[in-house]
């Protein structure tokens, strides 16, 4: 009996060992797309029953609801289940799985859905709506409703359709594991930067409807009955685009709205509030999406109306809500990063609160430590992947409101400073930190050092 008991538990150590490192690979060779497979995987990381507004849909919510501007003005966790061209039947089954974890009081739903016209998506999509999925019986009945029935089994085992990408791999490939933290800062939102410069056809009187397929109607009104069984309020958005298919989607959105009315769903219709929204052709990185500037205001708006029909409460200042806090300020950096005129620059991180203590250009540099925020502890929190400063309450190091510091020429042109372990180096037209390149400077450049006082991080922007 004890040889027999041996024996199993060695099959289901065995078992389990395998299945371990299987998963291990897979996660590895599993395509790292932010258009659906990741918001999946990431939101997995998300600590349970913290999202309050769950956005499920395509990429123009995906692109055009800012969940860091949701919580920077609001204090609202919200995040962007998203998934590239996502149908309904996708949408369904993103719903259903994150109710496993999370209790939203409000999800909200894009209207895009109803435009889609075919029976399945191509096939790229089909794998990324479907891919980030964890396996169970729901993922793979997401996949029956996502391919034909002789892909389906491939879709939903995943393997079969990346197994091939070991001549692909990079260094990110192996980064997002169990043990990487910063995966739960992202909550799903993709920036999206320039201006088409293409004016939208306006469509506000349109009154035309269109009828959307029966398999897309059928999870629309799956999608509605499930929020009315799990208690969650459910709001259909329809977002701006600048499409030559505007006025269709529109028939579509009417149909949509139509729809909603008859069942107590709020609709809120973005697409046909141009005026009041202010939207012109620069608001649009392409015809389908917005940019991150236009993103931000468009969800500034939005979220007025939200907040009238749930009560979507002020999470800041919770400590169980910290990641979104960090998500918000990673999420701006990014946007400060693609700023490329000094001067706008400048405006825009002293509005989001950060503060320059140190700027360089091609032939002159400084340093302006601010009060609290001692030499010594500045040059030892800099780095090239943003350190936290540890000593940020010694002020001993300051009497003054603040202290400059300006180079003395060497033989050499440059400036060196030994300090804190670190050895910085001021080139004509480069900052070093430890010989490693942090920021170059050349032309009409301009370098900056950016305290964040609310993470206490140090991170470096350039202009050129």
């Amino acid at each position: 009996m004890k040889n027999v008991l041996k024996k199993v538990l060695t099959c289901v150590l065995a078992a389990a060992l395998l299945a371990g490192s299987l998963a291990a690979v897979f996660n590895v060779l599993i395509m790292k797309r932010s258009d659906g497979i990741m918001t999946m995987k990431n939101f997995y990381k998300q600590e349970k029953n913290t999202v309050d507004l769950l956005i499920v849909g395509s990429s123009r919510v995906g692109i055009g609801v800012d969940a860091a501007t949701l919580w920077e003005e609001f204090g609202i966790p919200a995040y962007d289940l998203w998934g590239s061209m996502q149908p309904y039947w996708n949408s369904y089954y993103f719903i259903k799985e994150a109710l496993k974890t999370q209790s939203p009081k409000m999800i909200l739903l894009d209207a895009y859905g109803t435009c889609m016209e075919d029976e399945y998506s191509d096939h790229a999509r089909q794998v990324t709506n479907v891919a980030g999925m964890r396996p169970s019986l729901l993922k793979f009945e997401a996949a029956r409703a996502s391919a034909p029935p002789e892909d389906a089994l491939d879709l939903f085992l995943g393997f079969p359709e990346y197994h091939s990408r070991y001549s692909e791999l990079k260094a990110d490939d192996f980064a997002h594991t169990i043990f990487n933290r910063t995966d739960r800062f992202n909550m799903g939102s993709v920036p999206s930067y320039g201006a088409v410069e293409r004016e939208p056809v306006d469509v506000s009187d349109v009154t035309q409807t269109r009828e959307p397929t029966e398999k897309t109607l059928g999870y629309l009104q799956k999608i509605i009955r499930l929020c009315e069984e799990e208690g969650v309020a459910l709001v259909l958005v329809a977002m701006p685009a600048a499409t030559d298919e505007r006025v269709k989607e529109q028939e579509y959105y009417n149909f949509a709205r139509g729809l909603a009315e008859h069942s107590g769903v709020d609709f809120i219709d973005l697409n046909v509030l141009d005026d009041e929204l202010g939207l012109t052709g620069s608001d649009f990185s392409d015809p389908v999406h917005l940019n991150h500037a236009a993103s931000k205001r468009i969800t500034s708006y939005l979220a007025r109306q939200l907040t009238r029909i749930a009560d979507l409460a002020d999470r800041r200042g919770d400590e169980r809500y910290s990641n979104w806090l960090l998500a918000e300020r990673t999420t701006t950096n990014k946007y400060l990063a693609k700023i490329t005129d000094p001067l706008d620059l400048v405006a825009e991180l002293r509005s989001s609160g950060r503060t320059i203590v140190g700027a360089k250009t091609a032939t002159e540099w400084s340093f302006e430590i601010t009060a609290g925020v001692p030499l010594a502890c500045f040059l030892n929190g800099l780095s090239t992947s943003s350190r936290s400063l540890d000593c940020l309450a010694d002020t001993s190091d300051l009497s003054s409101e603040h202290t400059t510091v300006r180079p003395e020429n060497d033989p050499s042109g440059n400036l060196v400073l030994q300090t804190c372990g670190h050895t910085i180096t001021l080139e004509d037209n480069m900052l070093r930190l430890d010989g490693e390149v942090i920021q170059r400077v050349g032309g009409e450049g301009a370098a900056f050092l950016v305290l964040d006082p609310v993470t206490g991080e140090l991170t470096g922007f350039g202009v050129h």
